[in-house]
């Protein structure tokens, strides 16, 4: 196996030094290529005729980058156990650059979504963090099986100890059982980690890493220069729509002219901006409008326990980040066959990222069914404040009984989104002032009937849980019937809870369609 030299010569540890230090380097290297591909097939995506490449399943990207960093640590160790020793720490941190880079926002590369970027970016941490321990654990053997344990509690290698234990927490505050019980420390641990790690390995890695430090060095300035001077200071206009749905207003002039269906903003209360502002946590919300709505930006939001928006709340604003979605409608712009047909199922707040991806998908002629469910009848004022039409809308049984139908659709009718003030929840129907002329914004007219608005509108309601299996298999049959239509032609787009994406991913999946998620969890 690998054999410990006792007693090296000078002539011997040049030239451990000196292949460590040039594995390292390729290290470096080969990460970069990967990013240089990954934007390559991002920038070509919708500007050449040609079919784009698909990426990599998440499963399989993981599997490469853990075979080649392998292979870098393991190639040219002359059997020898120090050899492996050092280059395992060497390729770890050789590693790093690409991994801060992996998690900038915005990504720095065009047309190229950081969410999308993020999976690679927790298993590449998974995977430096284990070589960086084996690299530890395989210093503590050599040092015991030479004799020489006292070199533990030498200063530079106690900086090793200190590095390896601050990946150590980073990876246990980012399982999900913590992330989401507590999503400020796991925020704020990433961002002290992340700047603390840098001087740590400086001092602790021989040969010296200059070149990384530099490139660390620029990817955190180049976050918190972007953070200080893209971020706008705005003050919110909240309007609740249920005990667990409310609608966050935002003025258009704060947005660029243009944003992708589905974009999102992450907001930040100034409350936690202290001098340490650059490591308050920040929440994504997707954007429910579309760049061309020309009055307003409107969001919709599920309060939170730790994390909760109220009226005239004071924030700091970031984005809007694109969505991963750009992909997908360079697919639908190149392949303009009659036969596209995409439906899309969300629950909740998830309406929110379904309204501008359904309401752009129409818009280029795509035939769209989209499936809603959500907890109470009060949340149907949202079909209204997000102009959507054509869609099946499903209630649970604990929210039907919870308001009556005749009062709830009229107020659907006599309610004007756009112009509640900041802060107040929805009038409540008790105390509706009903005026059956009304005319509203929205081009519908009630006509003297609440329900009218949901039948001019083709609103379904169904008092039942969703089934997504069979709805999803009665749409499957159902495209058999229309004329023209070519498999594969069926597209699956869900949003929502893990279980809801997960379920639509596998019955999609198993039903031959193509498969598009977007999962709303911190």
């Amino acid at each position: 196996m690998f054999s410990i030299d006792l007693t090296p010569s000078e002539e011997a540890k040049f030239l451990r030094r000196t292949i460590t230090h040039k594995y390292g380097n390729r290290t470096l290297i080969v990460s970069f290529i990967v990013l240089v591909l990954i934007g390559i097939r991002a920038i070509i995506i919708g500007r050449l005729p040609l079919p784009v490449p698909k990426p990599l399943p998440l499963w399989l990207s993981v599997c490469v980058c853990a075979f080649v960093l392998a292979l870098l640590s393991l190639v040219e160790t002359h059997d020898d156990y120090l050899y492996v020793t050092k280059r395992l720490g060497r390729v770890a941190v050789a590693t790093m650059p690409a991994l801060y880079f992996l998690s900038l926002r915005p990504s720095p590369i065009p047309r190229e979504s950081y969410l999308r970027l993020l999976p690679l970016h927790i298993w590449l941490a998974r995977i430096i963090v284990l070589l960086s321990t084996l690299h530890g654990i395989l210093y503590i053997n050599y040092w015991a099986q030479v004799g020489k344990l006292a070199q533990f509690f030498e200063w530079v290698n106690l900086l090793g100890v200190l590095a390896a234990t601050s990946f150590l927490l980073t990876l246990a505050v980012s399982i999900s059982y913590f992330r989401n019980r507590n999503h400020e420390l796991f925020y704020k641990t990433h961002y002290m980690f992340a700047w603390a790690c840098v001087p740590i390995l400086a001092y602790h890695a021989r040969p010296k890493i200059w070149l990384i430090v530099f490139y660390l060095v620029a990817f955190l300035v180049g976050q918190f220069v972007q953070r200080h001077f893209l971020g706008r200071t705005v003050r919110l206009s909240v309007q609740r729509i249920s005990s667990h749905t409310q609608i966050i207003t935002l003025p258009r002039n704060l947005f660029p002219k243009y944003f992708s269906p589905g974009a999102h903003v992450r907001i930040a209360p100034t409350r936690l901006m202290s001098l340490f502002w650059f490591i308050a946590a920040s929440h994504p919300y997707t954007i429910a409008s579309l760049a061309s709505d020309e009055d307003r930006v409107r969001l919709i939001v599920k309060p939170g326990k730790r994390f909760q928006l109220e009226d005239d709340d004071r924030c700091i604003i970031y984005g809007p980040y694109p969505s991963p979605t750009y992909e997908f409608f360079a697919h639908m712009n190149q392949n303009t066959q009659p036969s596209r047909r995409i439906v899309v199922i969300t629950g909740g707040v998830g309406i929110s990222f379904a309204a501008p991806v359904v309401t752009s998908l129409r818009r280029i002629n795509a035939k769209v069914k989209l499936l809603w469910a959500t907890r109470t009848k009060e949340d149907l004022i949202l079909l209204k404040a997000l102009g959507l039409e054509d869609l099946d809308v499903f209630i649970s049984p604990e929210g039907v009984a919870e308001i009556d139908d005749t009062f709830l659709l009229q107020e659907i009718c006599d309610t004007d989104i756009g112009e509640l003030s900041g802060g107040n929840s929805l009038p409540s129907v008790d105390d509706a002032s009903i005026d059956m002329s009304t005319s509203h914004s929205s081009g519908f007219e009630c006509g003297g009937d609440g329900k009218v608005f949901m039948k001019q509108r083709n609103i379904k309601l169904k008092y039942e849980r969703m089934n997504i299996e069979e709805e999803l298999r009665a749409f499957r049959d159902n495209l058999d019937a229309v004329p023209g239509f070519e498999w594969p032609g069926m597209w699956v787009i869900s949003c929502g809870n893990r279980k809801l994406v997960g379920e639509c991913s596998k019955w999609g999946k198993k039903l031959g369609a193509k498969v598009y998620e977007e999962l709303y969890e911190i």
